[in-house]
């Protein structure tokens, strides 16, 4: 099923410890159980990677410390992009952080 499917990329990924983990939807469609585990992986403070989430739940878009909306500012609270540092990449750059409030 597709849900099996992504509960297996979602696993191989942070099996992996990528440096950036890219979570486009796959959380939508799990179970809340199995989202909270998952996310609670994810989400981890002290998690090897820079996190990207495209989602369209609530449970996953109050986890992000900051969203950046697409789209119609009317559809900003349900769809957003969380972008979260790994830890040691606080340096140099340009922040990867968007607050939702572009182009309003």
């Amino acid at each position: 099923s597709q849900v099996q499917a992504s509960r297996l990329a979602l696993a191989r990924a942070i099996l992996a410890s990528p440096r950036l983990l890219l979570v486009d939807r796959a959380l939508d469609d799990l179970d809340p159980m199995a989202r909270e585990r998952i996310c609670n992986v994810l989400f981890a403070p002290n998690a090897p990677w820079t996190l990207v989430v495209v989602s369209e739940r609530d449970d996953v878009l109050m986890r992000c410390g900051a969203r950046h909306g697409l789209g119609e500012p009317e559809i900003w609270t349900e769809r957003a992009v969380h972008f979260s540092k790994a830890p040691g990449n606080e340096a140099g750059g340009s922040p990867l952080v968007g607050d939702g409030a572009e182009g309003r």
